[in-house]
Parts: structure tokens; C-alpha cells; sequence
């Protein structure tokens, strides 16, 4: 009996992170769709795993927060290089992500496997994720116990929210007029940097949970979706996630059906409703 109450507690909460994560990645996604930084959201929610390893190596603490400071800090270089190296006007957007992604990402593999062989940096976990065992890692709260990938989603949906809120007309202006927000006095550089830094926590927190293949399908498909069904911002952010959870739930239900990988399942079903 106590085991059956155990695995429908770990599959309530497993729920409950995919969720969180999949809400906290689409009301910035959003934005990233509109700016044409798809790629760029893929290129940073691998090369991230370079920003944890390099911390790693100076703290040799796998649970150390600083991991995540690390990987966002990265975040943000890989952004930075990608932009400096499509400014020379040398090659485009799209070559310069392909060129810096797999070069920091395979700096990372070839860290990992040669000074790291023995430290818990799994590269497939961190690719696939697997939702299921997110419960696992508890911490607690109040007195409350409760899975720390939870907490964290849920501490970056807040901050990710309170971001766009505030800041909410200028994210609109230099996303669809940057020659009048720099007439009006907006820091456009700023505001991208400030999203791309999001984009970059977003990435790393969900990396335990989800991996980061369900990162990008969260950060990226919801999105897309909702940009087909309405032109409308504060809409579009709304649809997107609507789309999250619906395709959260279905995964989730789907993968326990069939007893896959829950978070291969999902953006298996996040593509399938994006064609529908």
C-alpha cells in the first residue's frame, strides 16, 4: 500500500514539474519565436552544459547553485559570440549558431569524459531528461517537503512573469520596431541581453527535469503555435500556455500509457499539435 502511494505521489509531482517547466519556458518563448531566435534558444540550451562543467571545475560541487550562475553566464557568451561573429557581415545568423553551438557543446563532451569520467554529468540526461525521477531530489520548504526542480521552476516562473510584465511595452517595441524604440529611447541591447539571460536560467534550472530537448520544444513550439491562432501579444502568450499544458498533459498521459520516456513523449506530442 505505502508503495502505491509512493509512485502516485512521484507521478503527481512528476506532472506537476512538467507543467511548471513547460509554463515557465513558453511565456518567454513567445517572444523568442518573434525575434527569430529559435536557433539561438537551441544553441544556448546546449552550450549551457559548458558554463556547468566550467563551474563545476571551480567549486567541485555538483550541487552548488553556482552551477546554474555558471551555465546562464555561458548562456549569455554564446549569444554574444553568435552576434559578434554574424557582425562582421562575414556569414549570417544562422551560420554563426551552427559554427559556435557545436564547438562549446563538444567542449563540453570532450571536458566531461576527460577530467569528469567519474563526477555525476550524465550527457544523456542532460540531453533527454527524464521527468519521472525529478521527485527523487527533494528539499524543503517551510517545513514542506517538495522536489527541488519544482521550487526552482517555479522561483524562475515567477521571475520570468514579473520580467515580462514590467517590462512588457518595451519587450513589444524593440520586438516589432527597434528603429522607434531606439528614437524613443529604449535599450533594445539591454532588453536582449536581459531575455537572453532568462532564456539561458530557464534552460539550466529545467535541465534536471526535462533535458534539453524538451527544453527547446518548450521554449520554442508553444509559441509558434499560438502565432498561428492569433496575432494579438498578450493572446499569443496566453495560447502559448495554454498549448504548454495541454501538450504536458498529454505527454505525460501518453508516456505513462505506453511506459516511454516522458520527456520524449512530450515533445513528441508538442510537434504533433503544432501540425495539427
Amino acid at each position: 500500500m505505502n508503495d502505491l502511494l509512493i509512485y502516485f505521489q512521484i507521478s503527481y509531482e512528476s506532472l506537476l514539474v512538467l507543467i511548471m517547466t513547460s509554463i515557465t519556458c513558453a511565456i518567454i518563448g513567445s517572444f523568442l519565436v518573434l525575434r527569430k531566435l529559435s536557433m539561438v534558444s537551441d544553441a544556448i540550451s546546449h552550450t549551457v552544459l559548458l558554463g556547468i562543467v566550467a563551474a563545476f571545475f571551480i567549486v567541485n560541487d555538483v550541487s552548488s547553485p553556482l552551477l546554474i550562475a555558471g551555465a546562464a553566464l555561458f548562456g549569455v557568451i554564446t549569444v554574444f559570440a553568435i552576434e559578434m561573429l554574424s557582425g562582421t557581415g562575414l556569414v549570417k545568423n544562422d551560420d554563426a549558431v551552427g559554427i559556435v553551438f557545436p564547438m562549446f557543446f563538444a567542449l563540453a563532451v570532450i571536458l566531461i569524459t576527460k577530467f569528469a569520467g567519474n563526477v555525476h554529468l550524465d550527457t544523456d540526461i542532460v540531453l533527454m531528461g527524464e521527468v519521472i525521477m525529478a521527485p527523487l531530489n527533494r528539499m524543503e520548504i517551510l517545513g514542506i517537503s517538495m522536489p527541488k526542480a519544482l521550487f526552482r521552476m517555479s522561483v524562475l516562473f515567477v521571475v520570468n512573469l514579473v520580467f515580462i510584465t514590467v517590462f512588457f511595452k518595451e519587450l513589444k517595441i524593440t520586438t516589432f520596431d527597434k528603429e522607434f524604440a531606439m528614437v524613443s529611447g529604449f535599450s533594445s541591447v539591454v532588453l536582449f541581453y536581459a531575455l537572453m539571460t532568462l532564456s539561458s536560467m530557464t534552460a539550466v534550472v529545467a535541465f534536471d527535469a526535462v533535458g534539453a530537448v524538451l527544453v527547446v520544444s518548450f521554449l520554442i513550439t508553444p509559441g509558434a503555435a499560438a502565432y498561428l491562432i492569433t496575432k494579438d501579444l498578450k493572446k499569443m502568450i496566453a495560447v502559448s500556455c495554454l498549448y504548454a499544458v495541454i501538450n504536458s498533459l498529454t505527454g505525460y498521459s501518453l508516456a505513462m500509457l505506453l511506459n516511454v520516456s516522458m520527456s520524449g513523449m512530450t515533445a513528441a506530442v508538442a510537434g504533433g499539435s503544432f501540425f495539427l
